[in-house]
């Protein structure tokens, strides 16, 4: 199956994760978990399969240097399987984001690759990690551990909304 997908993608993930949305944080504490805490399962979503969101961590109110994970939590709508997801940028979700479809990009995936590409150079992040395998903490917020704190199949990438197109 060919798909193509359309300039907007982009567009979408260079516009949410560049964005600063000072709404996105609370006052609640924030700390950061262990990468080692999560299940890591490379096979627990496949390219581009759908997803709906359950839960976002929120990410700090400043430029991030790609130095922790967000923690995303999902349902495939395939399989109905929830899984975690660890991804690297704030993708300045909205309420009504709940309702949409997602599309899972894993971090090997030409995408995702760009889109760190592009990201590291819009903040011209000298100090950033090279990669997303050098990411070894998850930001969270105690306030949210009943979400967050599960055993859950892991995995690592982005999310994004894709168009097919003829």
């Amino acid at each position: 199956m060919k798909l193509i997908y359309s300039i907007a993608l982009l567009g979408f993930l260079i516009t949410s994760c560049s964005s600063n949305n000072s709404s996105s944080n609370s006052k609640s504490k924030v700390e950061f978990w262990d990468i080692s805490k999560f299940n890591i399962d490379n096979n627990a979503l496949t390219e581009y399969e759908e997803i709906k969101l359950l839960y976002s961590s929120r990410g700090l109110n400043y430029d991030q240097n790609n130095d922790y994970y967000i923690h995303i939590i999902a349902v495939s709508v395939a399989s109905g399987d929830t899984v975690n997801i660890l991804t690297p940028l704030k993708n300045g979700f909205k309420e009504n984001d709940k309702d949409k479809i997602f599309n899972f990009m894993s971090k090997d995936n030409v995408a995702t690759i760009a889109m760190m590409e592009q990201f590291q150079s819009l903040n011209k992040s000298k100090q950033s990690n090279s990669g997303l395998n050098n990411i070894s903490k998850v930001i969270r917020d105690p306030n949210f551990d009943y979400l967050a704190d599960n055993d859950y199949p892991t995995i690592i990438g982005m999310i994004g909304v894709f168009t097919k197109t003829e």
